[in-house]
């Protein structure tokens, strides 16, 4: 497990995560006021009922709102239907 990679510019990077648990899991990347206002998002999603402990309500997400920084994100998917 390493602390830090190099990375070029335009280099693609694979991040491959393996839930093998039964609760919910999740995975950001982002400066630590981009991780500040998820976690308050979360928590109100918590209070709301949307987000269990074993899974999301994704009707009337809207994703568009992350704060991701200006970077692409074109190539992230994510197949898992928790």
């Amino acid at each position: 497990n390493p602390k830090t990679l190099d990375v070029k510019a335009g280099e693609t990077v694979r991040f491959v995560l393996v839930n093998k648990g039964q609760l919910l899991h999740e995975f950001n990347l982002g400066h630590a006021a981009m991780h500040a206002a998820h976690q308050k998002e979360m928590l109100d999603m918590q209070q709301s009922g949307m987000l269990t402990p074993t899974g999301i309500n994704h009707a009337g997400m809207d994703h568009s709102a992350m704060g991701h920084g200006g970077m692409n994100m074109s190539g992230m998917k994510h197949d898992d239907p928790n």
